[in-house]
């Protein structure tokens, strides 16, 4: 039997990827980035189409498992922080998720080894935000780094992304749109302003924007980073436009650059 013909190579091939991905993001072993390498999967398979006539379905399967598993990178060993780009191919950040919109919990990247981690307080405990949950995805642009001396607070820049509820872990690209300024404590901790490139305020390109076309969101945002602290811990300072965000961004990813240097 010609598998290839009768339409049956393509429909395992799907039908195999699935169950694949399935048992992968079950074991929590990869992220978005690199469930598998689909060009260089495709490309293979082109190859063995070409070479050889395959007749045989275990044979199939096996060897379509095996291109995929070679493709994968483990979750363990990724570094949030280095294995990223800041800046995707058309210009755009990449924003790895570290809080999902509606969570309590407060996960952040260790900046030693870029990992996710569940943030602990002095006694050992849990850190959850003590108020209503986030009212956006939260997360932080790889490879970034804006000093005190800048305005910054020495890490990695904070992003706030808008549109539908992101899984944690995952990296995605994002368009900036604006800044909100804070203090926390009297200290500056500034939040950029993005929406998700995969999501209906894509279309919105600045906060003037924003606020035309979602009324409220800006007020929703400014309200609840205000307080979600306790009152009187954080400063609401205004917001500033996409210009300065990506201003902001273009000096941390040097900064970044330049620490690198320096340890190197």
């Amino acid at each position: 039997m010609d598998l290839i013909k009768n339409g049956y190579f393509y429909n395992s091939i799907e039908i195999r990827i699935r169950f694949t991905v399935c048992q992968m993001k079950v074991k929590k072993s990869i992220t978005i980035k690199n469930i598998f390498c689909i060009k260089e999967f495709l490309e293979k398979l082109n190859f063995l189409n070409k070479k050889i006539k395959i007749t045989n379905r275990s044979f199939f399967l096996f060897f379509c498992s095996f291109l995929m598993f070679s493709c994968t990178i483990k979750k363990e060993d990724i570094n949030f922080i280095e294995d990223y780009n800041p800046l995707s191919e058309n210009g755009n950040v990449n924003v790895l998720i570290e809080i999902p919109a509606g969570s309590n919990e407060k996960w952040e990247v260790d900046k030693k080894h870029g990992k996710l981690r569940l943030e602990t307080k002095k006694d050992g405990s849990y850190r959850k935000v003590d108020y209503l949950p986030y009212p956006a995805n939260y997360g932080m642009i790889p490879r970034t780094l804006l000093p005190k001396s800048k305005g910054g607070d020495g890490d990695p820049l904070d992003v706030i992304v808008l549109g539908e509820l992101i899984s944690r872990g995952t990296v995605l690209e994002c368009k900036l749109i604006g800044v909100m300024k804070l203090l926390d404590r009297g200290e500056q901790d500034d939040k950029l302003i993005a929406v998700s490139a995969h999501s209906i305020f894509y279309r919105v390109n600045n906060l003037e924007e924003l606020e035309n076309t979602y009324s409220g969101i800006t007020d929703i945002l400014k309200i609840w980073f205000e307080n979600y602290k306790g009152k009187g811990k954080m400063k609401f300072l205004g917001y500033e436009d996409k210009k300065v965000s990506q201003s902001i961004l273009l000096n941390s990813i040097e900064a970044y650059k330049s620490l690198n240097l320096k340890n190197n």
